[in-house]
């Protein structure tokens, strides 16, 4: 049955997704910031429209943040607030990061 194929692959996808965030997020805290900056570039070849895309930019945001990296940091949560993800946790979380300005009204 092609349909029950299809669910599998999209299970295994989000299960590799969640692997991966995993990876990145074991990797900052541990402040292996090449490998959280590794595990996002690999989710973002592996997965372009993936579904845990905007927990990976957050996971972006917070490495910028970890290597003094401000400018970086702030322009990519404000890319991700322009692109209407301001409600999603991951994103939310940021407003405590170096990237707290993006969220300031201009």
């Amino acid at each position: 049955n092609s349909t029950a194929r299809g669910v599998t692959s999209d299970v295994d996808s989000l299960a590799e997704e969640v692997r991966l965030l995993q990876e990145a997020l074991a990797a900052l805290e541990a402040q292996r910031l090449g490998d959280a900056e590794s595990a996002c570039r690999r989710h973002r070849a592996g997965f372009p429209r993936g579904v845990l895309a905007v927990e990976f930019d957050a996971v972006e945001v917070l490495t910028a943040c970890a290597t003094h990296d401000r400018a970086a940091a702030e322009a990519k949560a404000r890319a991700l607030l322009a692109a209407g993800h301001g409600r999603n946790p991951a994103v939310q979380r940021l407003r405590t990061s170096c990237a707290a300005a993006a969220f300031e009204s201009p």
